[in-house]
């Protein structure tokens, strides 16, 4: 008996995270988007000094983790790209990422502000009325006097921290 081959909807594509090896980001991503799937690799602008200058470098916004969208069927395939350690999540169903919670993190790689990984105290809800991040509801965290904006990803248990203007900050009446 013959199998069709199932054409994959795009209804059946997920955004999953993987892990990758120490300081392997940038290669398993392009390395991924070359053969299978759509890798998204989320980035931030550092500047790093040297005894004799310094220079603006791209580093990963989260260090080792990678999204793929792939479906579940088939997410399995990509191990053969070198640089891959395993999906995250538990041991029978990889973590999947929604769409709403990736377009969060692209409209803060592409906001502009200052971004940093953050272990934070949970703080008054609040939500962003200006700016490109329009409409993003978060924490609010005091830090060294400045207002800081933080975003959790929840699907793979990371915060992130942004600093916005005051004026652009509104509780939420919860």
């Amino acid at each position: 008996m013959l199998q069709s081959k199932r054409v994959t909807s795009d209804t059946d594509l997920r955004w999953h995270v993987v892990y990758t090896k120490p300081n392997q980001e940038k290669k398993v991503a392009h390395n991924l988007n070359l053969r299978y799937a759509n890798a998204y690799l989320p980035v931030r602008k550092e500047i790093r000094f040297w005894s004799d200058r310094k220079k603006s470098i791209l580093t990963p916004l989260f260090p080792g983790y990678i999204f793929v969208h792939l479906s579940t069927k088939n997410r399995f395939r990509i191990f053969d790209v070198p640089g891959i350690i395993k999906f995250v999540g538990s041991n029978t169903t990889p973590a999947t990422i929604s769409d709403k919670e990736l377009n969060t993190i692209r409209r803060l790689e592409t906001c502009g502000y200052p971004i940093t990984e953050d272990q934070a105290e949970i703080g008054t809800l609040v939500k962003v009325t200006g700016g490109p991040l329009l409409g993003l509801t978060g924490r609010l965290l005091l830090r060294k006097g400045k207002k800081r904006f933080i975003v959790s990803i929840e699907s793979i248990q990371k915060t992130l921290c942004v600093e916005v203007p005051g004026c652009w900050i509104e509780p939420v009446n919860v």
